[in-house]
């Protein structure tokens, strides 16, 4: 492989781990700072979104087809299994009578008016 596509890889190997990783604390930022359980969720997803980045980006370094492959398929596992969970945990706060806050709702609790 010539020098130049060698580069070229590195950097785009670089550039999409570090956009994941920065997706990631982002996701993890905000799920601390969300108000209610529904929008931490919707922050985990922006996590696994993150997750799928950097498996691509770390897919740039592999030695071989079959070690990025694996990367990959591990990215993309992430992400379906994680909507999945994401999915269930929504429906089992649902079932449970946990309801989303609305924008009113939290208003009242910081005692602003709309």
């Amino acid at each position: 492989m010539s020098a130049a596509l060698e580069l070229m890889q590195f950097l785009l190997g670089c550039t999409l781990c570090g956009l994941g990783f920065l997706l990631m604390l982002a996701g993890g930022l905000a799920g601390l700072r969300f108000p209610d359980f529904f929008t931490r969720l919707h922050a985990g997803g922006l996590s696994e979104v993150g997750h799928l980045l950097a498996f691509v980006g770390l897919a740039c370094f592999a030695n071989n087809l079959s070690q990025a492959l694996l990367l990959l398929a591990l990215g993309f596992g992430c992400l379906v299994f994680g909507a999945g969970a994401r999915h269930a945990l929504a429906d089992g706060a649902s079932a449970a009578g946990l309801e989303p806050q609305t924008a009113r709702a939290l208003d009242a609790k910081r005692g602003r008016r709309r």
